[in-house]
């Protein structure tokens, strides 16, 4: 935890033990920024992983491989979202002739912040992510392209939308504050139709249109009754569930974990009570 290179000696025995895993070839696992959080950019990088990478060459005799993973949420704070782990090319270990030790750790931190942003979204805020969404959604309709698209490449179209949207705004604020109200309008004149992406090139077949009829008298028949009963038997622990994980957490990151959990317990035990009083009662 200490990044002051005078207080470093307190972490000896952490790192002593990280230099012993790598000679080992064993991997670690270490988030730079040093804490958990919500943002949509990275935050200022602590020098341990620098420092461990470059005592190990100069302790083991050989570099460690650094690869710089990326974690990127489709939904941060909602529950059962994907996430696509994203990871890099490795980074170069090295240490000049001459070089002082401290600088290098330096050089090498900003190498490994450097190599994370390459594979994160890292925006400004998480309302760019929401118009870069929005935009990605408007060329589908245009150009009917398909949305359901592997996450690795949403995340680079995201991401090249993302760079642009950032030098635009920089270069000429008045016409992206332009094109985000004529995309609203855009949007509201979808939403008061009731035009939706996947339907603006859908062609209507009599083989689609026999399997949507045949799909939707399932639905009413079989699934909607048994939904309609899961609904209700999970109305209590669902409400608890949601009530007393917004009351415990303490922001997004928090909150996924904290309703798995919640959700465990409640579940188990409202369904486990169920089933004793069915067994009770019903023999």
């Amino acid at each position: 935890r200490q990044d002051d290179p005078a207080a470093t000696s307190r972490n000896a025995d952490a790192i002593e033990r990280c230099y012993e895993l790598l000679q080992a070839d064993r991997v670690i696992l270490i988030f730079p920024e040093w804490e958990t959080h919500a943002d949509s950019h990275l935050r200022p990088f602590r020098t341990g992983a620098a420092r461990i990478a470059l005592g190990a060459l100069e302790r083991n005799g050989r570099a460690p491989q650094v690869l710089p993973v990326g974690l990127n949420f489709s939904d941060l704070g909602r529950f059962r979202g994907s996430v696509l782990v994203n990871i890099g090319a490795p980074l170069p270990v090295s240490l000049a002739a001459g070089e002082d030790p401290e600088m290098a750790v330096q050089r090498l931190t900003q190498e490994l912040r450097a190599g994370l942003e390459r594979v994160t979204l890292n925006l400004d805020s998480w309302q760019d992510l929401h118009l870069l969404r929005r935009i990605e959604r408007f060329y589908v309709l245009r150009r009917g392209f398909a949305r359901q698209r592997k996450l690795s490449q949403r995340f680079q179209s995201l991401k090249q939308l993302g760079e642009t949207h950032r030098r635009l705004r920089r270069e000429h604020p008045a016409r992206i504050e332009h094109v985000q109200r004529l995309l609203e309008q855009f949007e509201r004149l979808c939403r008061r139709v009731g035009v939706r992406d996947y339907q603006v090139n859908l062609r209507y077949t009599p083989a689609l249109v026999t399997r949507f009829v045949l799909r939707s008298l399932l639905t009413l028949g079989v699934v909607l009754p048994l939904g309609l009963w899961g609904a209700l038997n999970s109305v209590l622990p669902a409400w608890l569930t949601g009530t007393l994980t917004s009351r415990v957490t303490q922001g997004l990151y928090q909150y996924d974990t904290a309703r798995i959990s919640m959700s465990l317990a409640l579940f188990g035990l409202f369904w486990g009570a169920q089933t004793a009083l069915v067994a009770l009662f019903l023999g």
